[in-house]
């Protein structure tokens, strides 16, 4: 009951960019992937419960909202939306130990544009995890098209299994936006 994403697309394109070779000098390191489609609440809860994961890598659809924001996932029962709160994702990631979100999605954070339209009360995804401990999140901050999300996914994780730190890494990718889509999208 959503609108429809390339979420196949991105995880061909992130399976590929952490299975790729470099030649360049620099390490490569081992990223495992574990990837879940459309999962619900339970299966999500589940799958972080079981394993030891140290990131959270989301595609879909998330917007700003009362207790953190929105996050959107799929019910197993129904095949139609469920919300999950930003603080209740909060929680579920402190509590498995996660250390990084990555939320390739809409509106995960504030900006300037949002809290002078009157939305401020509503809370984001990105402060509700940093607030409970997430050291690390990266979120989008207005509506993005598939193809700017595919491409920061890609950018970023190449970077990362090259060894460059994820502040390098991140300012690479950003970097590889604005190359992209030049500076008057604000996509970077």
């Amino acid at each position: 009951d959503q609108e429809m994403l390339a979420l196949k697309q991105e995880a061909l394109h992130l399976q590929e960019e952490l299975q790729a070779v470099y030649q360049n000098g620099r390490g490569s390191s081992e990223i495992q992937l574990t990837l879940l489609e459309q999962p619900g609440r339970e299966q999500l809860t589940q799958e972080l419960e079981h394993n030891h994961y140290q990131v959270l890598h989301y595609a879909g659809h998330s917007n700003l909202g009362t207790a953190g924001g929105k996050l959107y996932l799929v019910s197993n029962k129904t095949g139609l939306t469920e919300t999950l709160s930003g603080d209740d994702l909060a929680g579920l990631l402190v509590n498995n130990g996660i250390r990084m979100a990555v939320l390739n999605s809409c509106r995960g954070v504030y900006t300037a544009a949002t809290e002078s339209g009157g939305e401020s009360e509503a809370g984001n995804l990105a402060e509700a995890l940093v607030k409970r401990g997430i050291p690390a999140v990266l979120a989008m901050a207005e509506r993005i098209p598939d193809e700017v999300a595919l491409n920061l996914s890609r950018l970023l994780y190449r970077n990362l299994k090259q060894l460059y730190p994820i502040d390098l890494s991140l300012n690479r990718a950003r970097q590889g936006l604005l190359s992209s889509y030049g500076s008057s999208q604000m996509y970077w």
